[in-house]
């Protein structure tokens, strides 16, 4: 083939390189050379250290050789060196392994990259996490760059989709993969509750990882372990003395950038492979070999490129001392050239963007099953998402999909602090061992916890014995907060109150009772009271209903009075207005006057006995039986009194129910007598002492109230060690005890002495405390959440606090019985008197309806009268009706009765 032009190229590969870098070089240098008919290439070999003056030494001499191009194989560290310097040269160099997404600089402006960055396979493994609704994982890296590069992308990724990244272990690697041990770092994985594991590693430390983690039975179907293209490009890395993967990584998933096998070439390279290496077993023939292979073809395809637009290559003898005439003169136009194609290679379709990365990058997701890594779905970057499309297995053969978080804590074992407080922690009398030391409401939930999550536990105390709180002197928190915070214990099995102070250092459960604080003391019995039947209602609404009695007798009888539809309205009207002898006589004469000798006043007789109905007296009788629930059976005739009346009965039979069923109340309780109805009476005196637990969240929550009440409250309290102490003090003393309510409704609810002297305040809840970020806090947050939806939280309780039992008492509450005043009973007064002003309209209205009936009549008889006039006619009768009711003198009378 003398007649063909050969342009070298050379393969510079690290001393410790396992891959078939020289065969497979060497193999797709036949293959190109086979189908050139202008060309060929010529492949020269160098090996290096990964030392800074052995690759300066390497390049150099390569340089020498008359080269276009360079294929640098090693880390992304050691290929950076190399590309340095040919881009000096202006030498394009093509890298098959590194992937460091910072390797491009301007000082490598000549490098191009085989394989997609570090950056991309980190998205690929958070598409697959986020696909499978992995949202909790742990990583597991190697120091270097690719460990650190993997990490950092990963936790970007978590932070802006709110994953959580349960542990972040990083390993230093020793020279041999043998004495790597990370006891330690997979016993932060075990305590993290970590189930999803991301190894970021050198391929050849990979198999010694997975090994140690299976002998700590970290590999079984609940874990899910990803390795990156590290060890899917080569997986015979993981193969042991047997020559293939063990049993038990089977189920392991990986990413890889994507192969094409669909080309021809694909499996016709084995063969030949075979043929001209037959010493080299297939199974070498890995990824990173096939990108060896791809990238020769593409210096190739990149020679033909570059020769469709140019004539001759400067291909010469090169030295290292720059002075500008050393540079490859056509350089510039052979990277083009390169970047300009498109191939389809082994490992799939090969084009490159302007910055030398690879375009149109694909992940394929593997599976290893029985031993062979399987492709069970891909990831593009144009999307950003991963398809499944295989069915994956999982270790121990399962095909059940684990999740992120386990749904038990079996093989855990949990340090539970506790501190005695009835009724939630109580210790038990007489002989016990471990568990059976306690009982209460809090060993039976950590009891149900353990048994449905799998886990188990001991109980430790406090040193201090105190609940926590934060010290300002020495800085520092107290008690069982403090064992939290210094992880001496799991769990604080105790009604922990939840507060933003502990929320700062501590976590907290999903909260297991609701709770607030509320004051208790001792009451006198007090002797018996003769004016029982007043106590419903207070001395303001006593005297209110009084006075509305009154204000509802004298609207009464002034609508029934005064009313041209009512009995005594009608029937003067007409006396007013009949032309007989009889009435004309009636009109100079008094009303009260009878008259035995005229018909007129024959009717008027028959109609007495209603029209004195309709006296102030009889008024006031009828209302007054209201005030008893009994009705006359009398019964007003205008609308407007009707109304008035009916205003009234609804407005008593309602304070009637409330009466009745406030004094049923009263007669059923005992007689306190109290002289604290509430705890703001307490700083007004000073014969009862009052106060509460030191370093609890009773003290801090008063402590830091923006109410100064409580802070001085607090201040001025003489506070108690324990609940225990506060409790006595009430019972033997003139105390006023501070605390939480399911605390005092425990310690009191059979106890009818002591009551609670105003209402509860400053509401919270009861919940578990965990030291911060506990990777179990949610496995039983979840559980916690279940119970209190099934009510077996309040079974709990209500089983504790025995609330059936007859000696209990129902209602303890002090000040805020039964005695009701106008802040509960405004409402049903403003009704009443809403509908008082109303029948003040409708009497209005009654008159201007009779001034338009007055006139429609007098028209019909031919009289003439307008509505103005017939309502002033109207008008004049009601003074008539109401002077006529007064004693007055007759002359008066008879000046007033006469018509107008």
């Amino acid at each position: 083939q003398g007649y063909r032009v050969a342009y070298r190229l050379a393969v510079l590969y690290h001393e410790n390189d396992k891959h078939i870098t020289k065969e497979i070089s060497e193999l797709a240098e036949m293959d190109f050379n086979s189908r050139s008919a202008d060309f060929e290439l010529e492949i020269i070999f160098r090996e290096y250290k990964s030392e800074l003056e052995n690759i300066l030494n390497s390049v150099c001499t390569v340089f020498q050789k008359n080269i276009v191009g360079i294929i640098g194989s090693g880390t992304s560290d050691d290929v950076k060196l190399i590309a340095e310097l040919a881009s000096l040269y202006k030498i394009p160099t093509i890298t098959p392994t590194a992937t460091n997404p910072y390797i491009h600089t301007p000082n490598t402006a000549f490098l191009l990259n085989m394989l997609p960055s570090d950056h991309d396979q980190c998205r690929a493994i958070f598409s697959l996490l986020k696909e499978n609704n992995w949202k909790e994982f742990a990583i597991l890296t190697s120091s270097d760059d690719y460990g650190i590069n993997g990490m950092l992308k990963l936790q970007a990724l978590a932070i802006k989709h709110k994953f959580k990244i349960q542990s972040n272990q990083q390993i230093s690697l020793p020279p041999s993969p043998q004495d790597l041990d990370l006891t330690a770092e997979f016993k932060v994985i075990q305590e993290d509750l970590s189930r999803v594991i991301v190894i970021f590693c050198n391929a050849h430390y990979v198999n010694r990882i997975l090994a140690q983690a299976y002998e700590l039975d970290l590999l079984t179907k609940e874990f899910v372990y990803i390795v990156t293209d590290s060890v899917t490009a080569m997986p015979t890395v993981l193969n042991d003395e047997t020559g293939v993967p063990p049993l038990y990584l089977n189920g392991l998933l990986g990413t890889r950038p994507s192969l094409n096998i669909a080309n021809n070439q694909y499996f016709s390279i084995f063969n030949r492979f075979s043929q001209h290496y037959p010493q080299k077993m297939q199974r070498e023939l890995d990824y990173f070999s096939l990108t060896i292979y791809d990238t020769v073809q593409v210096f190739g395809e990149g020679l033909f490129a570059y020769f469709e637009k140019h004539r001759t290559l400067d291909a010469r003898s090169r030295y290292c001392q720059y002075n500008g005439q050393q540079s490859f003169a056509n350089g510039t136009a052979y990277l083009n050239a390169i970047k300009s194609i498109s191939i389809y290679g082994l490992t799939g379709f090969k084009e490159f963007e302007k910055d030398g990365w690879p375009k149109n990058v694909e992940y394929d997701i593997l599976n290893l099953q029985h031993g062979i890594f399987l492709e069970v779905g891909k990831w593009r970057r144009n999307n950003n998402a991963v398809k499944i499309f295989g069915y994956p297995i999982y270790f121990e053969h399962s095909v059940t999909k684990p999740t992120s978080i386990p749904e038990t804590l079996l093989g855990t074992h949990f340090i539970c602090g506790i501190i005695e407080s009835e009724p939630f922690v109580m210790e038990t009398k007489g002989p016990c061992i471990h568990h059976g030391c306690y009982r209460g409401y809090m060993i039976d939930l950590i009891e149900t916890l353990a048994s449905h999550l799998n886990f188990t536990y001991e109980f430790i105390h406090p040193l201090d014995g105190k609940w926590g709180s934060f010290n300002r002197t020495t800085g520092s928190w107290t008690g069982i907060v403090s064992d939290l915070i210094e992880k001496k214990i799991d769990i604080a099995v105790v009604p922990l109150s939840v507060n933003s102070q502990r929320e700062k250092v501590i976590d907290f459960s999903f909260p297991f009772m609701d709770a607030s604080n509320v004051a208790v003391i001792k009451a006198d019995h007090s002797t018996s009271n003769d004016f029982f039947f007043l106590l419903p209602f207070t001395k303001q609404v006593w005297y209110s209903i009084i006075i509305m009695n009154f204000i509802v007798t004298f609207l009464f009888f002034l609508a029934n009075r005064t009313s041209p539809y009512g009995i005594y309205g009608k029937h003067v009207h007409a006396l007013m207005t009949c032309p007989c002898r009889s009435c004309t006589l009636k009109r100079n004469d008094s009303l009260d006057i009878p008259d035995k000798e005229h018909k007129c006043l024959f009717k008027e007789r028959e109609t007495k006995s209603k029209r004195q109905g309709t006296n102030l007296y009889n008024s006031a009788w009828i209302v007054a039986t209201g005030l008893f629930g009994k009705t006359r059976g009398d019964s007003p005739e205008s609308p407007s009194a009707r109304f008035i009346i009916m205003s009234w009965w609804f407005f008593m039979m309602v304070v009637l129910s409330m009466y009745t069923a406030n004094l049923a109340a009263s007669l059923t309780v005992n007689n306190m007598d109290v002289r604290i109805k509430s705890v703001h009476d307490l700083l007004s005196q000073n014969q009862i002492s009052w106060g509460t637990v030191k370093a609890t969240h009773t003290e801090t929550v008063m402590e830091h109230s923006i109410d100064p009440f409580y802070r001085d409250l607090l201040k001025k309290g003489v506070n108690v060690e324990n609940t225990s102490a506060g409790i006595d003090k009430v019972i033997n003393e003139n105390f006023v005890f501070i605390f939480e309510t399911p605390i005092i409704d425990y310690a009191f609810h059979s106890d009818c002495d002591i009551v609670k002297i105003g209402g509860e305040f400053q509401s919270f809840e009861y919940a578990l405390g965990f030291p911060k970020n506990a990777p179990y806090a949610k496995i039983i947050n979840s559980r916690i959440l279940h119970y209190r939806e099934t009510g077996l939280l309040d079974n709990f309780w209500n089983r504790w606090l025995n609330v059936d039992q007859s000696t209990a008492c129902s209602v303890r509450y002090k000040g805020r019985r039964m005695t009701m005043g106008m802040d509960s009973m405004a409402g049903i007064f403003l009704a009443l008197s809403s509908a008082l002003i109303f029948s003040i309209l409708l009497i209005m209205s009654e008159y201007v309806f009779a001034a338009f009936s007055d006139a429609k009549e007098f028209s019909e008889t031919g009289q003439q009268i307008t509505i103005i006039e017939a309502f002033r006619r109207r008008l004049s009768l009601c003074r008539s009706i109401m002077v006529s009711y007064w004693p007055c003198r007759k002359s008066t009378q008879s000046a007033l009765l006469q018509p107008t």
